[in-house]
């Protein structure tokens, strides 16, 4: 009788707890970006709230002058402790800084040469390496078909050293589709950087052109897309556009700042749930539901808001903690008999 009651809690244990497992939070990730020393910026942060951060290593030119700084290096450390995944930028079409190669037709296999020295430096100290200026339309190199390849290269290399990679960005990749080069975008970046989604600055918003063409290609494609938007640090109403505008076209994650060089703290903890389905248009609002709530766009007027979000619920995890006890007390009952 005792091994049949014994079996029998552990059936039930081993049905109920999965149902309570399940992630009450959609991975929607809050990264940064900050290209500066480790100065008073990223002082007293709480990493607990980021997922991943980019940071500037330094150029070739200073000899990547923040991995020799013991200060940077304690930084990324910690942010590491926190669980935060570190990204460091490699500069690969715009190659403003001296000392380094740029990319042509004649010096491919060289600069590959030195990209993926870089990349083996910045892997000591990183997860992985965000790419930037991936894209045809730059003047500091000669655009061919085959820097897409070379490009593809270098990522695939990144994920032999067991680091993932981030491309920026979206509206660059979207330059190569329009050229009818396809086969040029690099497919297999784990995140695709969206620059400017909402925003290029902090007074001009997407009137002009419509991220909905990019989307619809990064969806296409399987990207994932981290959203980064421009603006002024204390404005509450546009970070909220931002926001919920990242929400509602399923992004992975989402930034704002005024400037990459300027570290801006986001506090943004909206315990949403699993998103219901995707977005859909009513009356001219663009609307997606999730368990909690419901996010609300209005492009035309530059306002985003969530209505019926909810702190998590504690009471389905407090009535498993009552039948627990219920079971355990049977138990000891038919014990002692």
């Amino acid at each position: 009788m005792k091994k049949v009651c014994c079996a029998v809690i552990m059936i039930i244990l081993f049905c109920t707890v999965p149902a309570y497992s399940v992630p009450a939070q959609e991975i929607f990730q809050v990264y940064g970006i900050y290209y500066g020393p480790a100065g008073k910026e990223l002082q007293n942060v709480r990493w607990s709230l980021y997922d991943i951060m980019i940071l500037h290593p330094g150029t070739p030119e200073n000899e990547y002058r923040n991995l020799n700084d013991p200060v940077f290096l304690y930084l990324i450390q910690t942010m590491r402790d926190y669980g935060v995944q570190i990204f460091l930028y490699q500069d690969i079409g715009c190659e403003r800084d001296p000392g380094g190669l740029h990319y042509s037709r004649e010096k491919r296999e060289p600069w590959l040469q030195f990209k993926k020295e870089e990349i083996d430096l910045f892997m000591r100290y990183a997860d992985g390496i965000f790419f930037d200026c991936i894209g045809p339309n730059h003047k500091t190199h000669v655009y061919t078909p085959q820097f897409g390849e070379d490009v593809s290269e270098l990522v695939d290399y990144v994920h032999y050293s067991q680091g993932e990679v981030i491309v920026s960005d979206l509206w660059m990749l979207m330059d190569w589709v329009e050229d009818s080069q396809y086969d040029a975008v690099p497919y297999e970046a784990d995140y695709v950087l969206f620059e400017g989604a909402w925003s290029m600055t902090p007074d001009q918003y997407s009137d002009d052109w419509s991220p909905l063409t990019a989307l619809s290609f990064a969806k296409s494609n399987d990207f994932n897309i981290l959203g980064l938007d421009y603006g002024r640090e204390n404005d509450e109403d546009r970070i909220m556009y931002c926001y919920c505008a990242s929400r509602v076209f399923g992004f992975s994650g989402f930034y704002y700042t005024e400037s990459v060089h300027t570290f801006t703290i986001l506090d943004i903890e909206y315990n949403l749930g699993l998103p219901l389905g995707n977005y859909t248009i009513r009356d001219g609002l663009y609307l997606r539901e999730f368990q909690k709530g419901t996010v609300y766009v209005n492009f035309q007027a530059h306002k985003g808001w969530i209505e019926g979000e909810s702190e998590e619920e504690e009471a389905s995890i407090s009535g498993f903690l009552v039948l627990l006890g219920f079971l355990v007390i049977l138990y000891k009952r038919i014990k002692i008999k």
